[in-house]
């Protein structure tokens, strides 16, 4: 019963991701190669940075092939990801991962750590391979006891969009903070992948 009730999910995640890449073109938070992220935006209520990469002259088949040999060769072995998901039919590459993010300088003169999982799917499609990092969580560390958030772990949602960094809680430079690591950490992230593709 658990495992059918994972396989449902699973199929539900899989059919979100296609519905959004199918309608790409739609939201303004997708960004073509060489492009920045530079503010946070909501699909479907969620987090979603989406990276299209155009390979003209390419097939769907050819690029999963690319993309699966930058996994093996860069990602599978790093300690930091809990896991990489292959699926060869869908043309599709899911991992998940964390890393700590080193946060600006807040008033106090203090750089705080916050760790930070998030989900990357990398979609290979005819003349295109698009990233979409996605799932943010975020994990305030233990040696920590100065932050007033009382969750131990949150989701992106709840502390970086402007709604968020709006509530009154005493962690509004913490969250602004978080948000422009967030973001840098993901155009590094995309311009490593776009350096395979040069």
């Amino acid at each position: 019963m658990l495992m059918t009730q994972k396989s449902t999910i699973m199929k539900k995640n899989a059919i979100t991701l296609l519905l959004l890449v199918l309608s790409l073109s739609a939201f303004s938070q997708k960004k073509y190669q060489g492009e920045k992220f530079d503010d946070i935006d909501l699909i479907n209520n969620k987090i979603t940075f989406i990276k299209e990469m155009q390979r003209d002259g390419t097939s769907q088949a050819g690029n999963y092939t690319t993309l699966t040999d930058i996994v093996k060769g860069q990602y599978a072995k790093q300690p930091f990801i809990s896991s990489v998901k292959y699926n060869e039919k869908k043309k599709e590459i899911t991992i998940k991962s964390r890393v700590d993010l080193i946060l600006p300088q807040n008033s106090e003169g203090i750089r705080h750590t916050m760790s930070m999982k998030y989900t990357l799917v990398l979609l290979a499609l005819a003349d295109k391979c698009v990233f979409i990092t996605t799932d943010i969580q975020y994990q305030h560390p233990k040696e920590s006891p100065q932050y007033k958030v009382q969750k131990k772990a949150f989701a992106a949602e709840d502390f970086i969009t402007a709604q968020a960094i709006g509530i009154e809680d005493g962690n509004r430079e913490l969250k602004e903070n978080t948000k422009k690591s967030t973001l840098y950490f993901i155009n590094q992230l995309d311009t490593e992948l776009e350096s395979f593709f040069k």
